[in-house]
């Protein structure tokens, strides 16, 4: 899965890890397909969680919302669709890999913000 991101390294480039849900599960963990790349190419590989920066959220919180703002930044959702019932679905589908973006689960009709 993370062999996508190593197609094409710099040398003495650094590759930054964070998160990795498809795998929680997966009955054989499967990690850089290209790992030989690390190795000629110098890479950094360095793993961290969000909890690491827990000091710096306040600071992160504004930085992205004006990223977003000015479309410097993009966010994609998937939306399961089916209400409440569908939950169990669309948190497996994390799971398995099967999203693209933060996964939201549609449990009503949306309603106006005015």
């Amino acid at each position: 899965m993370l062999g996508i991101f190593l197609l094409l390294p710099e040398v003495h480039s650094r590759f930054s890890i964070c998160g990795a849900i498809s795998q929680y599960n997966a009955p054989k963990a499967t990690g850089p397909r290209t790992f030989n790349n690390i190795i000629s190419q110098r890479i950094q590989v360095k793993g961290f969680i969000v909890f690491d920066y827990e000091s710096r959220y306040a600071e992160a919180q504004r930085e992205i919302a004006a990223w977003l703002k000015s479309g410097q930044l993009k966010r994609r959702e998937w939306i399961v669709e089916g209400g409440i019932e569908k939950a169990e679905e669309g948190l497996q589908a994390l799971f398995d890999g099967k999203n693209l973006g933060k996964c939201l689960i549609k449990v009503g009709k949306e309603r106006s913000r005015l």
